[in-house]
């Protein structure tokens, strides 16, 4: 068989690297541990404490050791256990939110610090002392973890807009965001401190570490650049999304929902549970002993020393297992009789010979059982490095997204790990709980809305802003399409004659405040799922915060391909995004047209920046690079020199890419500038507000488009004649989809009934869904991967069409 000779190379260099890495150490598997975990006594008695015994809530989210004192952060309030009973406190008694993320113990002057929903708080002499945005430095309330420095007075909070650090000596907050550190997005989900240094898991950027001495930052980031693969073993942080950090006798402990990952200040070594012992690849949390990591995984908990493990869940007749590997290999497997409340574990802390663990089910503790019988471990076995051998042919890759086989990532190499293969699973708590009485069944709506728009906003805020365009051109649109659907379920008897009802909240707010109304949605107002809106950056922080509170949402407005790229079970999307149309466009651009010099001008700001991404690389791996990019602000009306430098690159073709009225001001000028040159746009230019700002010099240019309004498809023209009667406007795309993803949302009520985790399972079990925009195509991480349109302007309108049928 005759073989392409650069991938004959490429497969030879890989396999280089490959040998190369692993002379860097002993081989995968067989290394020698410091401290072998499997020698180390097992935990087999385990005692479990719920409401009956105390808890103000079975949901716990954290868990901390102070001495003879063990604390519980529950979804209801904090808890304390001494002395062998239950203490709890809540807002009432000053706590800022009852929901409590984290925990820790300041080691200088033993004051309790929690971080909540709500804030962050320190307990101290039996009192509360609450931080807020509004009464403090902090960056935001919604506080994914406390770390107390246990060197200075100073504590750190992680959280949904960045880091905030707290001076105790001088009151002063520090706040670490993308302005001040490399870190990629300004969202925070842990922090670690020792030996100093302070480290940051960042969602979506990976580990950011901090010299204190030099005041020095450094990034670890996955060296592949890609978020649906991981191209080699070991070769840095496992992913981008990180989940959690631990750092301790020198090695760092990265925790992501797609494995482990560990570095020794030289090294990176990675685990994922199909070569290793780990329990389950989604991560939530990890806390190091010495130089032995304990992590709460989805599937029960996992210690390791980096060469092998010992895994404890809970079986499906209630008893306890633990499985002991020497590396990826099995060695043993025992069962006890009592076993953890639940293997959805979410906290581990120690104290003395005992494990304290934080689960969907309650608090368990574990003790090492003396009379149980250790069953044989097989030694480990000395384990040569196999000969060279020919490269093999490189396996079929997995088309993730529908990506064209010549798009793939690294497509000549073989990949190590793939991931979004699989639908993402919820395996915690909840679809046994009963439903309760309501007299409405409420659906939360958020998006970009104004006082106008009647948002319910926290006491003396107003929702931003008055006048910002995107209100007018997204938001309303949206809800008054969500509003409609949920008029005709309501015509239609509701769900079992109780109305369905929309609670709406905005977010037109500073970043990472949507996470605040996450929890306004999920603990306040009571609804059973939310459809969500425009803005990337507002979408990505209440996916995360969602996987704390477990509110089902779907997303019918964001366009950025990586919103669904972080395998949190609880978020869908109704309409394609910029992947779908990167892919069609640039080879409609560069086969459809013969264009082969692209020009980039879009808008500069993280819905750009994601934006254009898939595009610029799907031009790359075609073999023509987009020749230069030039960046625009929202709001801009002069693009000069913009067009300046765009003009001297002698580019064939633009692609423009930002909101419906910046893109036609653009288009206008290039006209106005006598430059000619096709002009391309992406799915937002589909707009009656691009036409309006573009005037004549519209005419020729070709958008992506995410559904055909054209369609002869009764469903389409039913819903277009019922929105323009009501609301005396034409639909927009934004209207369509959002009125598919509210459907989408009462369809899963009416399945399942009131309980979240059952809704969360009907909107998982989608393949297809027949909306007005047509059948939306669900992939793995259930988003909407239907093959977008493309849009011409002719005679002042657009007319859809797909590329097949210009040819």
């Amino acid at each position: 068989m005759s073989m392409d000779p650069s991938a004959w190379c490429s497969r030879w260099l890989r396999a280089l690297c490959a040998l190369l890495l692993v002379g860097l150490g002993p081989p995968r598997g067989v290394e020698a541990a410091e401290v072998d975990v499997l020698s180390a006594p097992v935990i087999g008695r385990w005692t479990n404490f719920s409401v009956a015994a105390g808890l103000p809530s079975q949901k716990v989210l954290a868990i901390r050791v102070d001495g003879d004192r063990v604390w519980a952060g529950t979804e209801s309030g904090l808890a304390c256990y001494e002395d062998g009973r239950w203490r709890s406190w809540g807002v009432q008694d000053g706590l800022p939110h009852p929901v409590v993320l984290a925990l820790d113990v300041s080691p200088r002057t033993g004051d309790l610090w929690i971080g909540t929903m709500g804030g962050l708080a320190r307990f101290s002499g039996g009192r509360f002392d609450a931080f807020t945005q509004l009464s403090s430095g902090l960056s935001n309330d919604f506080v994914n973890d406390v770390e107390c420095d246990p060197d200075e007075d100073q504590i750190w909070a992680a959280t949904a807009m960045g880091a905030s650090r707290l001076d105790l000596r001088t009151g002063a907050w520090t706040v670490f965001t993308e302005q001040n550190t490399p870190m990629a997005e300004p969202w925070t989900y842990s922090a670690a401190i020792e030996r100093g240094k302070v480290y940051l898991g960042a969602w979506g950027g990976g580990v950011l570490e901090l010299e204190k001495t030099t005041q020095r930052w450094r990034e670890y980031r996955d060296p592949d650049k890609e978020m649906e693969i991981d191209l080699l073993p070991d070769d840095g942080p496992v992913h981008d999304v990180t989940a959690g950090v631990d750092f301790r006798d020198g090695l760092l402990w990265q925790a992501s929902y797609f494995g482990l990952a560990r570095y020794d200040g030289r090294a990176w070594r990675s685990y994922f549970a199909e070569d290793s012992g780990l329990a389950s690849n989604f991560v939530q949390f990890v806390r190091a002993r010495g130089r032995v990591a304990w992590c709460a995984t989805d599937k029960g908990l996992s210690a390791t020393d980096g060469a092998n493990w010992v895994s404890y869940r809970r079986a499906e007749d209630g008893r306890g297992e633990v499985r002991f590997s020497r590396g990826r290999e099995p060695a043993a497997t025992l069962v006890t009789e009592s076993a953890m409340a639940h293997s959805f574990v979410l906290g581990v802390d120690f104290q003395d010979d005992m494990l304290w663990l934080a689960t969907e089910q309650g608090v368990s503790r574990g003790q090492p059982d003396p009379h149980l019988t250790i069953p044989p471990i097989p030694a480990a076995g000395a384990a040569a490095l196999p000969a060279p051998a020919a490269p093999a042919a490189v396996p079929a890759r997995f088309h993730y997204a529908n990506t064209p086989e010549e798009l793939l990532p690294y497509r000549h190499l073989g990949v190590y790990h793939e991931f979004f293969t699989t639908a993402p699973e919820f395996l915690g708590v909840g679809r046994e709980k009963p439903a309760l009485p309501v007299t409405e069944v409420r659906i939360g709506f958020i998006g970009p809305l104004e006082d106008q728009d009647r948002p319910t906003l926290p006491p003396g805020l107003r929702s931003g802003v008055q006048g910002d365009p995107k209100a007018e051109l997204f938001g309303r649109p949206m809800l008054r399409a969500a509003q409609l659907a949920v008029e005709d379920a309501n015509r239609a008897g509701g769900f079992n004659g109780q109305p369905f009802a929309l609670v709406r909240r905005t977010d037109l707010v500073q970043w990472g405040q949507t996470s605040n109304e996450l929890a306004q949605f999920a603990y306040a107002d009571g609804v059973w799922a939310i459809l969500s809106g425009v803005e990337s950056n507002h979408q990505h922080v209440l996916a995360r915060a969602t996987l704390k509170a477990e509110v089902p949402i779907v997303n019918a407005g964001s366009s950025d391909p990586t919103l669904l790229e972080h395998a949190i079970p609880w978020i869908a999307r109704v309409m394609s995004d910029d992947r779908q149309s990167a892919y069609l466009l640039a080879d409609y651009i560069l086969r459809g047209r013969g264009l082969a010099r692209v020009a980039l001008l879009r808008v500069n700001d993280r819905d750009g920046r994601v934006g254009v991404a898939e595009f610029v690389q799907a031009m790359r791996r075609l073999n023509h690079p987009v020749v230069i990019e030039q960046r625009f602000k929202n709001g801009d009306r002069d693009f000069s020199a913009q067009l300046d430098n765009i003009a001297r690159s002698n580019a064939e073709t633009l692609f423009l890419l930002g909101n419906p009225r910046e893109l036609g001001l653009i288009v206008k000028a290039v006209r106005a500038r006598g430059l000619i040159l096709p002009i391309f746009a992406s799915d937002r230019a589909v707009h009656p507000e691009f036409l309006a700002a573009a005037g004549a010099a519209a005419e020729g240019v070709v958008a992506s488009a995410t559904f055909n309004p054209e369609r002869n498809d009764p469903a389409w023209l039913d819903f277009q004649r019922r929105y323009r009667e009501r609301f005396g406007e034409e639909p927009t795309a934004f209207s369509a989809h959002a009125y598919d993803g509210t459907n989408l949302i009462i369809a899963a009520i009416r399945r399942a009934g009131l309980n979240r985790a059952r809704i969360r399972d009907a909107l998982f079990a989608n393949k297809t869904f027949a909306g007005v925009t047509g059948t939306i195509e669900f992939d793995s991480t259930l988003n909407n991967v239907r093959q977008p349109w493309l849009a011409e302007v002719k005679d002042g309108r657009f007319h859809y069409f797909r590329p097949a049928q210009k040819q």
